[in-house]
């Protein structure tokens, strides 16, 4: 294996196509790209969970906030310790990460069918 690290896609595939011929490496071609499409479903399944787990999380937390600092449903920044507002800005960014990765793998899924 050490030694095709030196060729490139392009030229791997030439070889392979002169040696077994044009509809064995679409075939290939086409095996590779289902297993990373499920390889890439896979992953988007995990962080769609873990996105909505932090995404309920900061909700508990929003509703835990008003409950203990606010009034009628509402909390003020300015009311809230700063524990509670690191918290939630620890929360807030765990959620926009895991929606990052998810556009990111969505984006790669998309690429790939």
């Amino acid at each position: 294996m050490k030694d095709l690290e030196k060729y490139n896609k392009e030229e791997i595939l030439t070889a392979l196509e002169l040696s077994f011929g044009t509809d064995s490496i679409k075939l290939l071609e086409a095996h590779l790209k289902n297993i990373r499409v499920k390889e890439l479903t896979k992953q988007q399944e995990l962080i769609e969970r873990q996105t909505n787990d932090a995404l309920n999380k900061y909700i508990d937390w929003q509703m835990e906030v008003e409950t203990k600092y606010g009034s009628n449903g509402v909390a003020k920044l300015i009311d809230l310790p700063t524990e509670q507002i690191k918290r939630g800005c620890e929360l807030e960014k765990e959620h926009k990460k895991l929606q990052k990765q998810l556009f990111e793998i969505e984006k790669q899924l998309k690429n790939s069918i």
